[in-house]
């Protein structure tokens, strides 16, 4: 006879197998707690943040990211492409669900749009299309380069008789920008037809702003309009000019961002006469929600563009902080 409470073999295993059982599920729970609790990434490439209008969008992105449960990593190239290469395909490994590119090089990145889908993860092109890309965000190029230029040719027209020289920044090694700065020259033309184009410079920061400023000063004295793919590059040349004691002069600068100094000297009826507005907390958002749409399925929209908005001397006061 068994001892009393003594168990059986079968009864044993029959302990064994519940425990194992037990076992299994707790384990089970935890990985499909953990798994829940792990945010969806949105990776950012950009092409260079070195340009005070990325902070705003920046701020819009994580505000935004922080209300829908997700997580935004930014990496700036700093105008490198290997740099990028390797940030995006950091995004890819670490489980990104969304990367948005702003290339540096558009035919080097087009490769990783493939690459990206093979894994499942949607791509967004910010201000350069990319053949494939699940959304386009940003700028349009084309009317807004436009729109600079008209600017700036009512002004010539205004103040100059019709008859400017105008130089243009712009900068050819992104794509997106060269057409900008060509819509520039075609804005001024339509409206001030009599304007004389100087010349193209390669100006998208203040410190080459700076530089080039300094080359129109020293080579094209009767230059008497300046406009700009961005704000950065035409304040480089307007402290320049200030700083040669330029500033009285009967000259007109035009930009694009509504960054914060370039409203203030609009403001203070010096050479900055005019600059564009575009709401990039607004944009950052935007970018988020409709990644979020997308990973759940919803409706989106494939094209999210700024709003262009003149500022001048009249209405600037309405866009400072």
């Amino acid at each position: 006879m068994r001892p009393c409470g003594s168990l059986t073999t079968e009864g044993l295993r029959v302990i064994i197998n519940a425990m194992k059982m037990r076992w299994w599920f707790i384990i089970f729970l935890s990985l499909l707690f953990s798994t829940a609790c792990q945010k969806v990434k949105i990776g950012f490439s950009v092409n260079d943040d070195d340009n005070p209008f990325w902070q705003p969008l920046y701020k819009g992105m994580r505000e935004k990211a922080q209300e829908l449960g997700v997580e935004v990593v930014i990496r700036d190239t700093k105008l490198d492409v290997g740099i990028q290469i390797s940030d995006i395909e950091d995004f890819l490994d670490a489980g990104c669900k969304v990367v948005v590119i702003h290339p540096h090089d558009r035919d080097a990145v087009i490769p990783y749009v493939e690459k990206a889908h093979a894994k499942g993860v949607k791509i967004f092109a910010y201000d350069t299309e990319l053949p494939d890309a699940d959304v386009y965000c940003g700028f349009d190029n084309e009317a807004g380069g436009k729109a600079i230029g008209a600017m700036a040719g009512a002004w010539i027209n205004e103040r100059l008789d019709g008859k400017g020289v105008a130089a243009i920044l712009s900068y050819p090694p992104i794509p997106a920008l060269d057409e900008r700065g060509k819509g520039i020259m075609e804005g001024i033309l339509a409206v001030a037809p009599e304007t004389k184009i100087v010349g193209f410079f390669t100006a998208g920061l203040i410190s080459q702003g700076l530089e080039e400023g300094k080359r129109l000063m020293g080579d094209i004295p009767d230059v008497n309009v300046v406009a700009g793919i961005n704000d950065a590059g035409v304040l480089g040349v307007y402290r320049v000019m200030v700083d040669a004691g330029w500033g009285n002069r009967n000259i007109g600068l035009f930009g694009c961002d509504a960054l914060a100094e370039a409203l203030e000297a609009i403001g203070g009826n010096t050479l900055y006469r005019g600059t564009i507005y575009l709401d990039t907390e607004k944009m950052g958002r935007a970018i988020i929600e409709t990644a979020v749409a997308m990973l759940k399925g919803k409706q989106y929209n494939r094209l999210i563009r700024y709003e262009l908005t003149r500022v001048t001397g009249e209405n600037y006061g309405q866009y400072l902080e």
